[in-house]
């Protein structure tokens, strides 16, 4: 379903579940993270074919494009990912004005 059909109770909804989502991901380590992308990509992976059926139905792209330019481009964009995200997410020290200014 598209936003352009969803009521604005379920778009209202749709929001609020992706905060709190939000809040649970927040606590999640990196680690964790980088498992559940590996767990989508063996997802993707082992369903690449309906994946594709879905995306040719839908879009009307040929299924060449449709595998080539999604399929294959999410699986790109969530290998860049896997390899980003430790250095990301990583802890780090923020230099701020106050840092200056307590020196």
């Amino acid at each position: 379903m598209s936003i352009a059909e969803m009521t604005d109770e379920q778009i209202q909804t749709t929001f609020q579940n992706a905060r709190e989502a939000s809040k649970t991901l927040r606590k999640t380590s990196v680690a964790e993270r980088a498992h559940a992308l590996h767990t989508l990509i063996d997802y993707i992976n082992d369903n690449r074919e309906t994946i594709a059926d879905a995306i040719v139905a839908e879009t009307k792209k040929t299924r060449t494009d449709a595998v080539v330019s999604e399929v294959m481009g999410a699986l790109d964009n969530l290998e860049w990912l896997l390899e980003q995200a430790p250095k990301v997410l990583a802890p780090k020290k923020v230099t701020t004005h106050a840092n200056h200014l307590n020196g």
